[in-house]
């Protein structure tokens, strides 16, 4: 017996039409509310979660016309993203009443020269949140990961990731660990120092991200 195709469901904006009943069009009713239903999951919890239902999971802003002008009436805030040369989307903000707008973000990524089997970049997030990450290939058990610029006063996380890990190259499916946060200077942390569980002097390369305060 031959399967039938998978239905493609398209959003028809046609439906209902004035004159037509529930029985003859509740088919092109319900595949307009599953379009609804599947497109406002993207950035939400579903609407039929037992909690939290319709909540923002991510806010997603896409980028606005530099001549973008938003009108901001009293107890409302305009927050949107637009190019900025030289740099990349970042993000703006209209107070109510159509007050000038600003540029709250300054996004951009920076680079530093490689060492030590360390590639670095970095980058600044709203709060005083600095952000390290590369590629590290790490040498022996034990071995330090540097984090450059040295301005970080706490260590918010860390995250490692293995490139090329897999159950037929002989290497762990895990990431090395943390031993310890280095201080550099006083009140300052410039080193995480990592341990691995690898027995093989082979070890991969593996990308990490450091969340930390300034």
């Amino acid at each position: 017996m031959a399967i039938p195709p998978e239905k493609t469901i398209v959003f028809n904006p046609a439906t209902p039409q004035p004159k037509d009943i529930i029985e003859d069009s509740q088919e092109s009713f319900l595949d307009n509310f599953q379009v609804l239903y599947d497109s406002f999951k993207k950035n939400h919890i579903p609407l039929d979660a037992t909690s939290n239902a319709g909540n923002h999971t991510n806010l997603q802003l896409l980028q606005q016309p530099k001549d973008t002008d938003f009108q901001t009436d009293q107890g409302e805030i305009s927050v949107y993203t637009k190019n900025v040369e030289g740099q990349t989307d970042q993000i703006f903000l209209r107070y109510q009443g159509n007050q000038d707008e600003f540029q709250y973000t300054n996004y951009q990524i920076y680079s530093i020269s490689p060492k030590n089997r360390q590639t670095f970049f970095f980058t600044f997030l709203p709060g005083k949140i600095i952000v390290y990450f590369g590629v590290i290939t790490p040498k022996g058990s034990t071995f330090d990961l540097e984090i450059k610029p040295r301005i970080a006063k706490n260590i918010i996380g860390v995250n490692l990731c293995p490139f090329n890990v897999s159950s037929n190259t002989g290497f762990p499916l895990y990431p090395p660990f943390i031993n310890s946060c280095v201080e550099t200077s006083p009140g300052i942390f410039g080193i995480v120092s990592l341990q691995t569980t690898f027995l093989s002097e082979n070890i991969p390369p593996c990308s990490y991200i450091v969340f930390a305060n300034v």
